[in-house]
């Protein structure tokens, strides 16, 4: 049973309201619409920063794309419709949304497909390195965290374009002004960067969030944390047919074709006479309309091969549940 939501003493309603004015000051300032502090206000009363979302387990309502987070993890969620972002934590069986923060994001609606386009991109992405003064320039702020925009299934789909970042502002700014990055106001962006982890935080960009019971969310998972399960066993057993049947038909494997990475993958399957270990700590699972991820610290051994780092399996739903239609592996060496 999850307690009810409460706010510490630091974020009280007088907290509430200096944050609401501050924000109306921003109106005057970056010429935000009136309706859209209303909206803040009423967020800042009912998901004030680390609060527990929603009051008990059976009411729970969190964003429809964190379907599973291992405690001690994090995700942001960015929703382009309502210009914020939010940082939310999994401490122990809660979800905890520690900051909601408005911010601004590409000229132009839709997710981004080429180069110069001004549209910030949707899908699941990660910061790869943090970039600070004196090599950053002043007009980004404390710092800039970029993106692997494009990832995976973005090159899949042959979409282009380079330098999405989340970085900070040296001017005001209007809502719905970037080029494709998204921007917050320079303590948010402190606060941010020092909660995150390169490589591992999950950054879900998204046209507009909804919010599903923890019971959805939960079915929902279901399927994604059973594929890993099965993945997981054939590779411990070596059982080749189970592990090639958690892919998609149309899985791309970098620099080969489906069947040549097929016939690369049954030699060391073949050669295994002994069982593998394979452990998965701190898996994440996260939803958007277009794929899935699953993201994992995976530890592999097997005679004399001892390998550690960052798993991400990318999966597509169909008739016959979930696939996996791509994969990347980060070392642990490179975190």
């Amino acid at each position: 049973m999850i307690p009810q939501g409460q706010v510490s003493d630091t974020h009280g309603f007088s907290g509430i309201f200096d944050r609401y004015l501050s924000h109306v000051n921003a109106y005057y300032t970056n010429r935000i619409s009136p309706s859209f502090l209303l909206i803040l206000l009423l967020t800042a009363l009912f998901c004030t920063s680390g609060s527990v979302i929603g009051f008990c387990e059976e009411n729970l309502r969190v964003p429809a794309p964190l379907l599973f987070l291992s405690p001690g993890t994090r995700a942001v969620v960015v929703d382009k419709t309502h210009q914020s972002l939010s940082l939310y934590r999994c401490d122990k069986n809660r979800l905890v949304l520690e900051r909601y923060t408005i911010c601004t994001t590409g000229q132009r609606e839709g997710t981004k497909e080429k180069p110069g386009d001004r549209r910030t991109p949707e899908g699941i992405y990660f910061c790869v390195k943090i970039l600070l003064p004196p090599s950053l320039p002043q007009k980004y702020g404390p710092c800039a965290l970029p993106l692997n925009y494009p990832n995976l299934i973005d090159s899949q789909h042959r979409r282009r374009g380079k330098g999405i970042w989340i970085h900070g502002i040296h001017e005001n700014r209007l809502t719905r002004s970037t080029l494709g990055c998204v921007v917050l106001q320079n303590d948010d962006l402190v606060f941010l960067a020092r909660r995150i982890h390169l490589y591992t935080t999950p950054i879900i960009i998204v046209k507009k969030v909804h919010f599903l019971g923890k019971g959805t969310l939960k079915n929902s998972a279901k399927g994604d944390l059973n594929l890993l399960k099965h993945w997981q066993k054939a590779l411990v057993s070596g059982d080749l047919d189970t592990y090639l049947g958690c892919y998609a038909p149309d899985f791309t494997p970098k620099g080969m074709e489906l069947f040549q990475w097929q016939t690369f993958k049954e030699s060391p399957f073949e050669k295994r006479p002994h069982l593998a270990m394979v452990q998965i700590e701190s898996p994440i699972v996260i939803h958007t309309n277009a794929y899935d991820l699953i993201s994992f610290l995976e530890t592999f051994h097997r005679g004399n091969k001892y390998e550690e780092g960052y798993k991400r399996l990318y999966l597509r739903w169909s008739y016959t549940g979930p696939k996996i239609v791509g994969e990347e592996w980060i070392p642990m060496g490179i975190i």
